[in-house]
Order: structure tokens, then C-alpha cells, then sequence
């Protein structure tokens, strides 16, 4: 009887050793998974409280006058249904005659009605402007009293062109 109880333990031990605990894995390597998510220009835009189809229109009108990344922004406040956001489109940074383009965008209701830029002048006058095709240092690239698209920019000529 002790025999098969002595036989019975060992048994057991040695079957119990054997049982793996741990589940289970695969030794290949695998690659991480990278989600590409597309890039959402003018991010800023969904935080904005507007719907998703007038953010989207104003996605639209951006991108179609050259307008696809905005830094340095001020949002306005709502105020009667109107705001007003600005920001720098371009800069190229120098400190003696910096070369820049702003941007200022007037939204009535939820929709854009004015996109203006300019390239303002720091040191002089006759300070170069990093676009040609301006008239006095500015222009209206969206307006929608005066027909809607009215120029838009060529960043490849550094250019404002008629839309």
C-alpha cells in the first residue's frame, strides 16, 4: 500500500512538473504596428464650436487659396456670430528682415466671409516681401461679396496669383 501511494506521489509530481503553466507564445519577431493616420490640416479648426460640415467648409476655402498650416494663432471670441482668427502662414525666421505672411480669417455664423493676408514690414518700407503679387503688402485671397475665390498663394513661385 505504501508502495502505491509512494507511486501515486511521484507520478503526480512528475506530471505536475511537466504541465506547463504559462501560456504559450510566439517567438517570431513581428514589426510594430504604425498607424498612418493622415495628417488633419489646419487641426485647429476642430476645436472650433462649429459643425463638422461648416469646419469643413472653412477646410476647404483655406486649402483652395494655399492655406494649409497657420502657427502664432489668436482666436477671437464669438461675438453676434462673428470671429475672427489670425496667424502667421509663413516666417523664415531672420532677425535682421524677417520675411513673413499673416493671415486673418472673419467668419460670420459658422462660415468664412473674408481671408486676408499681408506681409508686414519691420525694419523699412521698402523692406523685401517674401510674395510678389501684393498690392501694398496685402490681398484678399477669399471674399464672398466680391465673388468668393479671388487669388490664392503659389508658395512653389512665392506668389499670389488670380484664383
Amino acid at each position: 500500500m505504501k508502495r502505491i501511494i509512494l507511486f501515486m506521489l511521484v507520478a503526480f509530481l512528475l506530471t505536475g512538473c511537466a504541465v506547463s503553466v504559462e501560456p504559450e507564445t510566439e517567438t517570431e519577431a513581428t514589426e510594430p504596428v504604425v498607424s498612418e493616420e493622415p495628417e488633419v490640416v489646419l487641426g485647429f479648426l476642430d476645436e472650433l464650436e462649429y459643425s463638422a460640415e461648416q469646419i469643413e467648409d472653412m477646410r476647404t476655402i483655406l486649402t483652395n487659396v494655399g492655406i494649409t498650416e497657420i502657427t502664432e494663432l489668436e482666436i477671437g471670441a464669438v461675438s453676434y456670430g462673428m470671429q475672427t482668427i489670425k496667424g502667421l502662414v509663413f516666417t523664415d525666421g531672420g532677425l535682421s528682415q524677417p520675411k513673413e505672411v499673416r493671415v486673418r480669417i472673419n467668419i460670420e455664423n459658422g462660415a468664412i466671409y473674408l481671408v486676408h493676408i499681408h506681409c508686414p514690414s519691420y525694419v523699412t518700407s521698402s523692406q523685401p516681401m517674401y510674395l510678389s503679387g501684393l498690392t501694398d503688402r496685402r490681398a484678399d485671397l477669399y471674399y464672398d461679396t466680391e465673388g468668393g475665390y479671388l487669388k490664392k498663394i503659389d508658395w512653389e513661385s512665392k506668389a499670389v496669383v488670380d484664383y
